[in-house]
């Protein structure tokens, strides 16, 4: 089974920060996410800040944060169990955050890994470095038994475009081929022999280092380590119990005097990192007694402890394909971003030929002279930058004017704030006393032309951070007061008396929720405000379809007045978008393919119809697309016959003649002209001659003479199309007629589809319909039996199809006990797979999670019937309706409903066997005597005219074709 990323997730997503402070802001941010659906319900968080806010270094924040995790499983389990067992079955993502962000300093308060960037994330909001991460992380394949997955929280790797397969024993890395140079900068693998066991590890090394030890390939490229780490539970258990963790009777994590993590937690803790400290001693190669000498006395023999542990567990290294990877750890980096993507947000005015990046933001006038800019959070009358500008938090209807490579943010202190500005690549790290940079000049020269002294600035460590420049102000934001920093006065006397702060004493008293808050409201607004030409800009059909989608959401949260119009307009922009996205995967034909058969022959198709019994939805576009889909169903026949049959032939006469047996309607289509109303699914023949077109047999240019098309074809075509279920019944019908009819006209033409391709085509015809449909309903009738389809995201969607091979026993008991019931009842599923699809890209938060469940309700489905469970498969069957209830409310009318309470005292379990809303159900009775009292109930006393039973018949073989 191709695992999706809405079936992968991680039980316990852990946070590590610097600070007591970033761990709130952490809290806030996760909280914000885990409200909106971006995180699964079933994720469990964690924010661990390091001890005494003090930097003890990825290696101590691994072990404290892990210890404390144990904590948590300790409290959880059962009964007292070894460290090993507690992280066994357990998959976990561990980011470390880390650092104040200086480089980064409008997002200091948050943490850089809750950073915006000009990207969509989840729900179509601009996403954070977090959203990228989680998403590519939720990409890798579970390993089995369970994992701790540790990752940097500044950059994010390409995993979602490659199979990346951690499977092996203990300690797995992830490296990527890169040149020496770019490698060096980061840290190295060196392998061995079998390509895989790591046999020296550096840390960002010299070329001559890289050289010595061997880690250049013959190509001339050395293996860079990505940060990804995966830990299995043995190696989780070395770690911690190597750091002198253990779990007392209580479930308490304890750590023993003088190990690791006790040495973390002290006051005289030193920095210790994962990839330095630990890693590069963890190889056999490496000489244990000289890499613990580098050490500081304290750590020695407490890591000497972890090492030895560790040694005796493997370590080896996966390589991807891709090591492109976005960092986004400085101001550069993010402007850098603004101009290599592009959001529908845009200002009423823009001029100048700069490019720029609205995130989360509603501007008047923009004008950006040249280079990059990002404007975020903000809403502004008019803004004017001279290029490389990043101006975050500001409120207000008047002008802020910048000159180049000036940065100016805003942050809330309550009922104060802060405004600040600063150089791009202004220097928060190197001491006052060097001279670092400051506003893009040198500080000495920042000092002379201010006319301020150094010793009234130089504070704390001495550096930019520690710096009390910028003044507190309520009411309005005192740009007055900070303006000569930037335009090359000296200091006014107005700004030498304000209080003022330091970027330390602001990113520790930020009001985190004013600035999330203040986001939100202003995300709001900015949608509103976002026209549909903008939207129209956006060449992905899906980003464009989400957009829309959202747009349309938050004007209905903002409560505007006279939307309904509006609301309409882009819900039918989204769904065309949708209807586009699959369509750019089949173009139509331009010239007419040649038929090989005779005009004595005829070719006559055959389909069973399908019976849904979990996953369902989850094959409809956009759903499959964004996060795979992942559908068990049962291919049937009614009475001992295959319901739907289509038969084409050749005619003499250069026309199109669709017949349809079963409705008594013929049509002849004697001119392109007459094809217009092929897109109307209310149109009886609109399948037929969409199928037609789709295949070649038709021009899709109405300009084009039929006559002549046909003439190169071959002859006039008749289609006769017989369904002996009507429209509405939840058995696939319409897509299974549509599979059918393209599969008799290619036997017209003697072309072979593959069942994947006839998937993909139908799917088309679906959207050329405009029915909203997926691809679950032509698998189902394809390919015989019962069977799971799973989808990886991306398009075009391929289903990968396992039939599932039901134990005869089983087999027989559930066939006894199932009853196929019509309710007379008919329904266009388009209607109601409008509303799932609409639920889905307006991303309410029951919905997401909802997909999240489905494909685990197939899953499960799938693993029932392979095992023969009757009961198991009973429970996923009312399990898929509560969540398809749980999509669409309208699914399941109070009127079904009321059918399975009359009969009540006979069933198990019951489902639609479709979308829902009416047609069939499949009824699962306690027994065969309780379903056969089903069936005389149902015969005694009709709860509709039309209301008739069906036995539940699997048909094995699917759709046939032959040429008579």
């Amino acid at each position: 089974m191709h695992a999706s990323q809405a079936e992968a997730h991680f039980d316990w997503l852990v946070v590590t920060t610097s600070s007591a402070r970033q761990a709130a802001a952490c809290r806030v941010e996760l909280a914000d996410r885990a409200r909106r659906g971006a995180l699964s319900a079933r994720c469990q968080t964690l924010v661990i800040s390091d001890s005494g806010d003090r930097r003890i270094g990825s290696g101590g924040a691994t072990v404290l944060a892990l210890a404390a995790l144990a904590g948590r499983l300790a409290a959880q389990a059962q009964r007292n169990s070894s460290i090993r067992s507690l992280f066994s079955g357990q998959r976990i993502l561990l980011i470390h955050s880390g650092g104040d962000s200086r480089r980064l300093s409008p997002y200091s308060a948050e943490g850089k890994l809750f950073a915006p960037l000009p990207l969509w994330g989840q729900g179509f909001r601009c996403a954070a470095v977090f959203d990228l991460l989680l998403d590519e992380m939720l990409a890798l394949r579970p390993r089995q038994g369970g994992e701790v997955i540790i990752a940097p929280g500044d950059a994010v790797v390409a995993l979602r475009r490659q199979q990346v397969d951690l499977t092996g024993t203990g300690i797995v890395g992830l490296g990527a081929w890169v040149s020496p140079r770019r490698a060096g900068k980061h840290g190295v693998f060196a392998l061995g022999a079998d390509g895989r066991s790591v046999r020296s590890f550096l840390q960002k090394p010299t070329l001559e280092q890289i050289r010595t030890a061997r880690a250049i390939d013959c190509q001339g490229r050395a293996l860079l380590d990505t940060g990804l780490l995966s830990f299995d539970p043995s190696a989780t258990s070395a770690l911690l119990e190597g750091a002198g963790v253990r779990i007392d009777r209580a479930r308490q994590p304890r750590f023993v005097a003088g190990g690791l993590a006790a040495v973390a937690q002290s006051e005289s803790a030193q920095p210790c990192d994962l990839y330095r400290e630990i890693l590069c001693g963890l190889p056999a190669s490496a000489n244990l007694k000289r890499h613990l000498e580098k050490l500081a006395p304290p750590q020695r023999g407490a890591l000497g402890r972890v090492l030895k542990r560790l040694r005796r567990i493997d370590f080896s290294c996966r390589i991807i394909a891709d090591g492109s990877f976005l960092h986004v750890g400085t101001i550069p980096d993010l402007l850098e971003r603004a101009g290599a993507e592009s959001v529908p947000l845009a200002p009423r005015r823009r001029t100048g030929r700069g490019k720029a990046a609205l995130l989360d933001s509603v501007i008047g006038h923009l004008h950006v002279s040249e280079g990059h800019a990002v404007i975020d959070r903000c809403t502004l009358g008019s803004v004017r930058l001279a290029g490389q500008n990043l101006v975050v938090g500001f409120v207000a209807g008047g002008t802020i004017e910048l000159p180049r490579g000036v940065t100016l943010f805003r942050v809330p202190l309550g009922k104060h704030g802060v405004s600040v500005a600063c150089g791009i690549d202004d220097d928060f790290k190197t001491p006052l006393l060097s001279s670092p940079a400051a506003l893009g000049r040198p500080f000495a020269a920042l000092l002379r032309r201010s006319g301020l002294k150094a010793c009234d600035l130089i504070q704390g460590d001495g550096t930019l951070w520690h710096a009390p420049l910028w003044p507190i102000t309520a009411g309005t934001y005192g740009l007055n007061l900070i303006r000569w920093m930037w335009s090359g006065g000296r200091a006014t006397a107005a700004w030498r008396s304000a209080r003022r702060l330091s970027m330390h004493d602001i990113a520790a008293r930020a009001d985190i929720e004013s600035i999330v808050n203040a986001r939100r409201r202003i995300e709001l607004r900015a949608a509103c405000a976002t026209s549909e030409a903008a939207l129209l800009r956006v060449h992905s059909p899906l980003e464009r379809a989400n957009r829309a989608a959202y747009i349309a959401s938050a004007i209905t949260r903002a409560n505007r007045p006279s939307t309904t119009r509006r609301i309409s307009r882009l819900r039918a922009l989204a769904f065309e978008a949708v209807g586009e996205s699959v369509l750019a995967q089949s173009a139509l034909p331009d010239a007419p393919p040649r038929s090989t058969i005779l005009h004595d022959q005829a070719v006559w198709a055959s389909a069973p119809v399908r019976v849904d019994l979990a996953g369902g939805w989850t094959d409809t576009p956009p759903i499959c697309t964004e996060v795979g889909g992942a559908v068990v169903n049962v291919a049937v026949a009614l009475r001992g016959q295959l319901p739907v049959q289509v038969m084409a032939k050749l005619l003499d006469e250069p026309v199109i003649r669709i017949t349809s047996t079963d409705l008594a309607q013929t049509r002849v289509i004697r001119s392109s002209a007459d094809l217009r109303r092929r897109a109307d699914p209310t149109h009886w023949a609109a399948l037929a001659e969409s199928a037609l077109v789709l295949s070649g047999l038709a021009p899709a240019d109405g300009r084009e003479s039929l006559p002549r098309w046909l003439g190169r074809v071959g002859g006039g075509v008749s289609l006769t199309l017989f369904s002996a279920v009507p429209k509405g019944s939840g058995l696939g019908t319409s897509s299974i007629l549509g599979a059918t009819t393209i599969r008799a006209i290619d036997g017209l033409l003697g072309r072979q589809r593959s069942a994947d391709e006839l998937v993909r085509a139908t799917s088309a015809l679906e959207q050329m319909l405009s029915t909203r449909g997926g691809w679950q309903d032509q698998v189902g009738a394809t390919v015989g039996g019962f069977k799971l389809a799973t989808t990886t995201p991306g398009s075009p969607q391929s289903p990968h199809i396992v039939p599932i091979r039901v134990p005869q026993r089983a087999q027989r008991e559930l066939l006894a006990r199932s009853i196929l019931y019509f309710t007379g009842q008919r329904r266009l599923a388009r209607n109601i797979l409008e509303n799932v699809v609409w639920n889905w890209l307006t991303r309410g938060p029951e919905a997401i999670e909802a997909v999240r469940q489905l494909h685990g309700n197939a899953a499960a489905m799938s693993g029932a019937l392979e095992r023969g469970e009757v009961a198991a498969v009973i429970d996923q069957l009312n399990r898929f309706r509560q969540l398809k209830r749980q999509l669409d409310p309208g699914s399941c009318t109070p009127g079904f409903e009321a059918l399975a309470v009359r009969w009540r005292q006979h069933l198990s379990g019951w489902c639609f066997a479709g979308a829902g809303g009416g047609g069939f159900m499949l009824l699962v009775a306690r027994d065969a005597d309780h379903a056969e009292a089903i069936r005389a109930s149902i015969e005694r006393d009709r709860p509709h005219p039309r209301a008739r039973a069906f036995e539940l018949e699997v048909d094995a073989s699917g759709l046939r074709c032959a040429v008579l």
